[in-house]
């Protein structure tokens, strides 16, 4: 889906982090709340929390890998030391996937555990994870943003963004996107569309369009289609 890991900072400047931060907010509140909820006696209900638990840790990890690859070296290339705290940050983030990723595959085998008790540890390793994140994630939508506008143009943001996106395969893209279309707000939105309307091939346009009403409340979608008309 192009462009929707755009937003607009209220200087109405590009922000590399606002829309992807607040999908990644959105899924990581509703898998820990889903976690909670998940009664371990009913098996279909415990297989779909614990896959969606592995997606999450992969879009977490893919995420950070993309900010490693293309953000923080934009940022040391010309505020040097800017992306220290959060390069540690994310070594530490990637330690604590591979633990909770552990915590999943031991629930998996459920004869070796006591699934109450591991099923209620991962719930709360969960939620540290989600609050270690938050905090996380102002530094980066705050400090770095600073950063990158002071020492860049919007051209050059701009290059940046898209260099990022084209990295992205098709698969995550879509996990991403149908929690930033959900979860953005309207203005936001409107902008997702109405930039992917003016560089992406039409039928990619649509299907995502098609795809939007399937997330989105009936409310926001007719909200959504009027701007777009």
């Amino acid at each position: 889906m192009n462009d929707v890991h755009s937003g607009q900072s209220v200087a109405n400047r590009l922000n590399l982090y606002q829309a992807v931060h607040k999908g990644l907010r959105a899924m990581m509140s509703d898998t820990l709340l889903l976690v909670g909820k998940t009664d371990l006696e009913d098996t279909d209900n415990f297989v779909h929390a614990l896959e969606r638990v592995d997606q999450l840790l992969t879009i977490c990890q893919a995420h950070l890998e993309h900010e490693n690859a293309f953000i923080h070296p934009s940022l040391e290339a010309r505020v040097a030391g800017s992306s220290a705290q959060c390069t540690h940050d994310h070594v530490e983030h990637v330690a604590e996937i591979n633990r909770l990723r552990h915590q999943v595959a031991l629930l998996r085998h459920a004869d070796a555990v006591d699934p109450a008790l591991a099923w209620h540890q991962l719930y709360q390793a969960l939620s540290v994870f989600m609050a270690e994140n938050l905090t996380h994630m102002l530094i980066e939508e705050n400090s770095h943003m600073q950063a990158l506008w002071s020492a860049y143009t919007e051209e050059e943001l701009h290059g940046i963004h898209s260099a990022l996106v084209a990295s992205i395969p098709p698969e995550e893209m879509a996990i991403h996107a149908r929690w930033m279309v959900s979860y953005v707000s309207h203005p936001e939105r409107v902008g997702m569309f109405m930039g992917m309307k003016a560089e992406a091939p039409p039928a990619v346009y649509e299907a995502n369009l098609a795809k939007a009403r399937d997330w989105l409340s009936a409310a926001d979608w007719d909200r959504l289609n009027r701007a777009l008309a």
